[in-house]
């Protein structure tokens, strides 16, 4: 009986660890690489709307464009919902500063939600991204092109956040 044939239950126990290991290795690596590409992704698209809004910018001092403002107001308590903590007072008080004063509408900063749909420019894409397929909540203000791109309780913040006497400036050249 000293010739059985067959796989010993040491070697069995031995495979399976090794594929156990070889599971976890892998699977982590591809997690990693799901959110690298998830984050690669959110970077096109924050792209591709900062762009839209230097075409609308243009657009807006070459007085060809007035914006619709109906449907994107921002509030102080909705900006103070929607950032928190994340921009600091200064910014917060720039943004509250020029919304509550009486420059034109074009100067002031709004509020864009991803679900509404309302980048309307549908020849304006960038790669295989459309403006309108954005996936995070954004303030923008298209007279001085600042894009800011709220997502997870924090703020990507493209161009500089101007108060309101930078803008009565920028209006006065």
């Amino acid at each position: 009986m000293n010739n059985q044939k067959g796989i010993s239950l040491i070697t069995l126990v031995v495979t399976m660890i090794v594929m156990i290991i070889l599971i976890g290795v892998v699977g982590s690596y591809s997690l990693e690489n799901i959110k690298k590409s998830g984050d690669a992704v959110s970077a096109a698209e924050f792209a591709s709307v900062r762009d839209f809004t230097l075409k609308m910018q243009t657009k807006i001092l070459a007085e060809d464009h007035k914006i619709d403002t109906s449907k994107i107001g921002l509030s102080n308590d909705l900006l103070y919902l929607l950032v928190g903590e994340s921009l600091s007072n200064t910014d917060l008080n720039n943004i509250v500063d020029v919304n509550s004063s009486d420059v034109p509408a074009e100067c002031k900063y709004y509020y864009i939600p991803a679900d509404e749909k309302l980048f309307e420019d549908k020849d304006f894409t960038k790669g295989n991204i459309t403006v309108q397929d954005v996936k995070n909540d954004y303030i923008i203000n298209f007279y001085t092109a600042t894009v800011i791109c709220i997502q997870n309780d924090s703020c990507k913040v493209d161009g500089l956040i101007k108060g309101l006497s930078e803008i009565v400036l920028l209006i006065g050249e």
